[in-house]
């Protein structure tokens, strides 16, 4: 027999062994309980909340396709329950001590698939899969009251291009992550394990968390707590953060297995000191630092150990790894002030008064990649060979090295060329005696002459 829930329909408390039931668009399903061989499919538009499924006698299942919606399920023994991209939330995955011995336990199933996820519990013998292209927030996972025995805890898998959100994972409870993790707990006797991301994790004490891929933003872990970080990357993500906020890792002296370190800024990070981590005396790794342009793409700048430093060329800013006296690890990111090339030096071939054209010559320094010089008001140019002066002037010259940085102007003025010839507009002459003697004197009418010449046979010239 089969159940088919269609528009503007309810069916209240139906028991389905060896049946189907089909929640379409506009139904509503309430109170179903599934039990072996029985079936309950919410398609797109359909509705199934309050379900329990599962039986010691046999499978029962729970598919939610696309666009469907269930809520409130209790997945009991042999139970069931696929999310193939609908919406889920409130999930409780039990098992009975009381149907089979400990070795005869078959848990109920969870496995989802490009589906969004609120709010699950796995208990102990209770798996949960979640596939590719999944959102899921607020999940408790526990594990066995036996706390000698763990092999019994609930369990999830991550694949990757998946999220868990606030997740918390108790003794006996284990949590395997190959795509993301954002704000999990480790309790006692959990264990985390992680090849992929996981963002912002607390390890309590008697927690385990097992790192081969990347963590990032904040890890709290309490003394007791196993952090093995081995084959894994460690990275201070300072996006979003301010020079006021605390440090990422409370104990980096917890964490074992010589992992990678890096250390990512933001493409406006503003200048200030980080807080890292704490207890970071054994920390003397080299850190690669990124940066994120404005496209939110990131690109290495490069490596520093602590202690040292390292220019990021782009930003024209300093990174320091600095380390206190107390052990406390920093990044400091300062302002850097360009490096300009030497400002070009010019010399002219004759300093003194000329008629004559005066080259003037620059010397550029070693780093010089742009070389340029403007005469007056005029355009820059590049400077090919030394400038020929026909006239008075003045001269510039500039610089610049690989990086774009500009040299000061260095200006230089010509101010020896005279071409005008002096004007004698007055000649006196004032005999001296019977002999004729004549006693002649006159004046230019220019200023700054060197020297007067005079002759009275136009032949001779002599320097008056």
């Amino acid at each position: 027999m089969a159940y088919n829930v269609t528009n503007g329909n309810v069916e209240y408390g139906i028991l389905l062994m060896g049946e189907n039931m089909n929640v379409f668009e506009g139904g509503r399903a309430e109170y179903t309980v599934i039990k072996s061989q029985g079936n309950l499919f919410v398609h797109d538009g359909g509705v199934a909340v309050y379900s329990e499924v599962g039986d010691k006698a046999g499978v029962g299942k729970i598919i939610v396709e696309p666009g469907g919606t269930a809520s409130d399920i209790n997945i009991k023994i042999n139970g069931y329950l696929k999310g193939n991209g609908g919406t889920i939330s409130s999930v409780t995955i039990t098992c009975d001590m009381d149907w089979f011995s400990q070795e005869e336990m078959a848990g109920g199933w969870f496995e989802v698939e490009n589906s969004v996820v609120h709010d699950v519990k796995v208990n102990e013998y209770g798996t949960f899969k979640v596939g590719s292209g999944c959102r899921v927030s607020n999940t408790v996972v526990k594990g066995s009251v036996d706390y000698e025995n763990k092999k019994n805890g609930g369990k999830v898998t991550v694949a990757s291009a998946s999220t868990l959100y606030h997740t918390v994972i108790e003794h006996g409870g284990s949590v395997t992550v190959d795509g993301k993790i954002v704000d999990s707990i480790v309790e006692k006797g959990g264990t985390l394990t992680v090849s992929g991301t996981a963002e912002n994790t607390a390890v309590k004490a008697g927690g385990t968390f097992k790192l081969s891929g990347t963590h990032k933003g904040t890890l709290n872990i309490d003394f007791d707590a196993t952090v093995n970080a081995e084959g894994g990357e460690i990275n201070f993500s300072l996006v979003d953060r301010t020079t006021s906020d605390g440090f990422l890792i409370n104990s980096m002296a917890l964490i074992t297995g010589g992992p990678k370190y890096s250390i990512t800024v933001a493409a406006d990070q503003a200048i200030g000191s980080y807080r890292l981590g704490k207890r970071a005396a054994g920390v003397d790794d080299k850190f690669d630092i990124y940066s994120e342009d404005d496209g939110g793409k990131t690109i290495q700048v490069g490596s520093v150990y602590s202690g040292k430093s390292i220019v990021d060329k782009e930003r024209k800013v300093l990174y320091t790894i600095v380390k206190n006296d107390n052990n406390e690890l920093f990044l400091k990111i300062s302002s850097v002030e360009p490096r300009l090339p030497k400002r070009p030096v010019a010399v002219a071939n004759i300093t003194k008064a000329t008629n004559k054209n005066v080259t003037v010559t620059a010397t550029f320094c070693s780093d010089s990649k742009i070389k340029q010089y403007k005469v007056g008001n005029g355009a820059w140019k590049t400077y090919k060979s030394p400038i020929v002066m026909k006239n008075n002037g003045m001269v510039y010259f500039r610089a610049a090295d690989s990086a774009g940085n500009w040299s000061l102007v260095n200006s230089f003025r010509v101010n020896n060329i005279d071409r005008t010839a002096p004007v004698i507009s007055k000649i006196t002459a004032v005999a001296q005696n019977s002999t004729a003697a004549l006693n002649i004197s006159f004046k230019p009418d220019n200023s700054g002459i060197s020297h007067c010449e005079i002759t009275c046979d136009k032949k001779k010239m002599t320097i008056y």
